[in-house]
């Protein structure tokens, strides 16, 4: 089950109990550039492994705030491509 966030502006995807993907709702689905990052929920912190727009990794003390920069991101994708 895929849930849409913000007016599709974030795909979250489970992969499994744990894991879940987040891509740009507004992209295609075939556009590789869609997928933000990887998002795992470990005991005492929530990873995130960017994919798009840049590489690399955060952790963060929520679910939530992992969320929100992957949110952050997305939108800002937007206002650039204005």
């Amino acid at each position: 089950m895929t849930l849409a966030m913000d007016a599709d502006l974030l795909e979250i995807t489970p992969l499994s109990s744990t894991e879940w993907r987040v891509c740009d709702g507004r992209m295609s689905p075939s556009d590789p550039r869609r997928i933000l990052g990887l998002v795992e929920r470990a005991p005492h912190y929530v990873l995130v492994t960017w994919v798009s727009p840049h590489e690399g990794w955060a952790a963060f003390p929520t679910f939530e705030a992992a969320l929100r920069a992957l949110r952050l991101t997305c939108a800002a994708r937007q206002r650039a491509a204005a």
